[in-house]
């Protein structure tokens, strides 16, 4: 079985990045207290440090009036300093976050919200999960057809992983099936995919049982992960274990690269 190193592959990400961020600025916009979402956004905070990035970040009680977030994004949208910004997920069951993001201006769009309509680039999640089902194939080029035909599970159906997610690997040739934590017979479908990529949050929601050694694992459940061997053994005990192909451990897998692939995509904003 093969294991995804996540911080490799974003070391790797801003080595290649790290000369051209200067100047720029990025800003994010949190509602509440989210534990996974504050740690992430940390991880962020520490990384524009590092690249020598301007970052901001505005805090906002749970209770704040989709107005007041919309006055903000507004006022980012025409800010000629802020390179990129984005609003941290989740929020506020009272708060519509595909209604906010709609207007980010695509040029600013740091993490590609409104990638079905307009945006610059593509979540920073998504670049990370397909850069990993690369390594998993041992390909190196992302254009190269080795998706084709195969069947993929995801799990999650957010406008941040699921659905952008979905549509880049329909784009591949892959044959994709979006389901949720709720999906009836969940299991079945897990056991009838070639790569299986989970992002509820849900602890142990996919079982050991389900999976088989020709699978390949993307786990995006933070904190704890997703998958159920997540929760039985570190990163190092990984290795001698034969449940799937290929994992993405919760820690150190695809998060570290998300984190990454975001100052990525604001380099790329800052070149336009």
């Amino acid at each position: 079985m093969n294991i995804f190193d996540g911080k490799k592959h974003a070391q790797r990400v801003y080595d290649v990045i790290s000369q051209t961020l200067l100047g720029s600025k990025l800003v994010i916009l949190q509602v509440g207290d989210d534990l996974p979402s504050s740690k992430y956004i940390e991880l962020k905070q520490s990384a524009a440090k590092t690249l020598q990035v301007a970052f901001e970040l505005y805090r906002y009680p749970t209770n704040i009036s989709e107005s007041i977030l919309l006055a903000k994004i507004n006022e980012l949208n025409e800010d000629p300093s802020v390179t990129g910004f984005m609003v941290q997920s989740p929020l506020p069951k009272e708060l519509n976050l595909k209604s906010l993001v709609s207007y980010i201006l695509p040029e600013k769009d740091v993490d590609g919200m409104n990638v079905s309509l307009s945006s610059v680039v593509y979540p920073a999640v998504v670049e990370s999960i397909l850069e990993a089902i690369q390594e998993a194939y041992e390909v190196s080029n992302s254009k190269q057809n080795f998706l084709k035909g195969k069947v993929v599970s995801i799990v999650n159906d957010s406008i941040i992983l699921g659905r952008p997610l979905a549509m880049k690997l329909l784009d591949l040739g892959a044959t994709v099936k979006v389901l949720n934590r709720f999906t009836v017979n969940l299991e079945d479908q897990i056991r009838e995919s070639e790569i299986i990529v989970s992002g509820t949050g849900v602890r142990n929601l996919i079982k050991i049982a389900s999976l088989s050694l020709d699978q390949v694992c993307i786990d995006c459940g933070a904190p704890q992960g997703d998958f159920e061997f997540n929760n039985k053994f570190d990163f190092d005990a990984l290795a001698n274990q034969n449940f799937c192909k290929f994992i993405t451990p919760v820690p150190k897998g695809i998060g570290p690269l998300t984190v990454a692939k975001l100052f990525e995509n604001l380099a790329k904003l800052y070149s336009k």
